[in-house]
């Protein structure tokens, strides 16, 4: 009688398998880009010729010089080479954590307004940088916000951008004989040199 049993059990095995398979949700197919695969900018590394940032009306300027980074503008001001190539590397390397939102119209509640930490990219063969908006940190506090000018996409990215940024801020700041950096008009996105 027990090899009865043995049999009724596998029976009942292989109907649980097959209902467990049959009733299984079918998987959502993957998105062909995931968040964590695309990138804050495209553009190889070895491209970018430029940087400035801009925060509160102040603007550096970071450029190459025989392949070393340098700060070009406010004139004078010693950054420390691996800093700057850092945040270079950073911002071109940088995977997006998260798509906030795809269409947004308004940027005030994540801190991407007029106001917000502006990074401007130049690359070689192009006039035009690439700009990237940084605002305020996620609830969190893990990430900031982003978005890349001309891109109604609201992203989340990590703060190790902002910690660099901050980095080149106060060490221009400090190496400034008065304390502060000259004012720039925001608008105005020259190119010199």
């Amino acid at each position: 009688m027990r090899w009865r049993r043995v049999v009724l059990y596998y029976a009942l095995f292989g109907v649980a398998l097959l209902y467990y398979w049959g009733s299984e949700p079918s998987k959502a197919p993957r998105p062909e880009t995931s968040p964590n695969e695309l990138r804050l900018v495209d553009m190889p590394l070895d491209r970018v010729t430029e940087v400035h940032l801009i925060r509160g009306g102040k603007r550096v300027r970071c450029g190459q010089e025989g392949g070393r980074w340098r700060v070009v503008d406010p004139p004078g001001r010693r950054v420390p080479v691996d800093l700057i190539s850092s945040l270079v590397m950073t911002l071109v390397e940088t995977r997006v954590a998260e798509v906030i939102a795809r269409e947004a119209t308004e940027y005030g509640p994540f801190g991407l307004g007029a106001d917000a930490l502006r990074v401007e990219l130049y690359q070689r063969g192009h006039d035009a940088p690439v700009t990237v908006i940084l605002g305020n940190r996620n609830p969190t506090d893990t990430a900031l916000y982003a978005r890349v000018e001309g891109s109604p996409r609201v992203l989340l990215v990590g703060r190790i951008l902002e910690y660099y940024i901050d980095r080149v801020f106060e060490e221009v700041e400090q190496r400034f004989e008065r304390g502060a950096i000259p004012a720039v008009d925001i608008g105005q996105s020259d190119r010199r040199g």
